[in-house]
């Protein structure tokens, strides 16, 4: 039994057909260049290429054309990396506010009440989980982008050393209420719904 072609698939045979052959096509003429089971979908999937901005196309007359090169794929992906980028440098400002907001933060903490101390969690693992997704996207563009992926990671190291240091203020702030307030450790996690594998990443 042959292995079903997954909609993934099929779309990469349809980009690589332009790619490979730089020409401009019908409908009617790239369905006989296709497979049959991509031949009897190949609008929708022409379609999603579009919207996806991978293909181009245009009316003339009553005819439509549909034309791809590689370099337009590599412009979209270069783009993409310039989106990260300006991500990355929001996710630093970010990083630095909360950095300066700290000291004050540190002060409060003893009054702040479990809502807000959950709601911190949150965010600080919010923006752990951004920083760790576009990381990987990164590391799928780096070919088109050394010097700036290598920016962009030494950047990461520095959000992963502000991140530690939230969680060594968190750590602080157990050790302060285990010693101010006699508190089990175990037990002043569980109220502040702090996981028991919670530490430095």
């Amino acid at each position: 039994m042959s292995k079903r072609t997954t909609k993934e698939e099929k779309l990469k045979i349809i980009l690589d057909k332009f790619h490979e052959s730089k020409e401009f096509f019908l409908l009617a003429d790239l369905q006989k260049e296709m497979p049959k089971t991509i031949a009897n979908q190949l609008k929708e999937l022409l379609q999603e290429l579009v919207s996806d901005n991978l293909i181009s196309s245009d009316k003339i007359g009553t005819s439509t054309y549909y034309w791809s090169f590689p370099s337009q794929t590599y412009s979209l992906k270069t783009e993409r990396l310039k989106i990260l980028k300006d991500e990355i440098d929001a996710l630093e400002v970010q990083y630095q506010n909360n950095e300066e907001k700290r000291l004050e933060y540190e002060k409060e903490m003893a009054e702040v009440d479990e809502t807000e101390r959950k709601t911190a969690m949150q965010k600080l693992e919010s923006l752990e989980s951004k920083h760790l997704s576009i990381k990987s996207e990164l590391e799928e563009l780096k070919d088109f982008d050394p010097k700036l992926i290598e920016e962009i990671e030494n950047q990461m190291s520095d959000f992963k050393e502000a991140a530690n240091r939230w969680t060594d203020n968190i750590f602080s702030l157990e050790s302060f209420c285990v010693k101010k307030f006699g508190m089990d450790k175990a037990a002043f996690r569980k109220a502040f719904g702090i996981p028991s594998d919670f530490d430095n990443i």
